[in-house]
């Protein structure tokens, strides 16, 4: 059975959705934040790993360098009707959309970046880094747009 997705509680088509779902992390959904289906084996590996390194949530955290934090910052994005599509950049990180709904109701794409898991270095996490932060001591995740 297939299942309609509706970003920001406002209908789309399903057609525009069908290769993807909405992004969960364990009881939670984010219903703003769409997974393409290529991607959903990377996104369970970014919460296992931000899970294994403590990095899943960090309300301590001013940098937002959590996974979840990231997903939460995304689902509560602006003051206006948006959603993201995501899809798989690499092992541990995404590319990914904004859209946005205009004042006539029709959905636009505002921007586009990655959400990319960065380490120090060695990163001791028994995985490749995608991209360095020269800026920090620690591994995490960050947007770039």
């Amino acid at each position: 059975m297939e299942t309609q997705v509706q970003p920001a509680k406002y209908y789309l088509p399903l057609s525009t959705f069908k290769e993807f779902t909405n992004a969960r992390i364990g009881d939670k959904e984010y219903g703003n934040v769409l997974i393409h289906e290529t991607a959903n084996d990377t996104f369970q590996k970014c919460v296992e790993l931000a899970t294994k390194i403590g990095k899943l949530y960090n309300p301590n955290s001013w940098n937002r360098d959590s996974f979840g934090d990231y997903m939460d910052y995304m689902e509560g994005y602006s003051g206006f009707p948006h959603y993201w599509k995501l899809w798989k950049d690499n092992e541990y990180g995404f590319y990914f959309n904004l859209f946005v709904r205009n004042e006539e109701g029709e959905w636009r794409m505002w921007f586009s970046g990655a959400l990319l898991f960065f380490g120090k270095g060695d990163s001791g996490v028994s995985g490749p880094n995608f991209s360095v932060r020269m800026d920090s001591t620690d591994s995490g995740w960050s947007m770039h747009t």
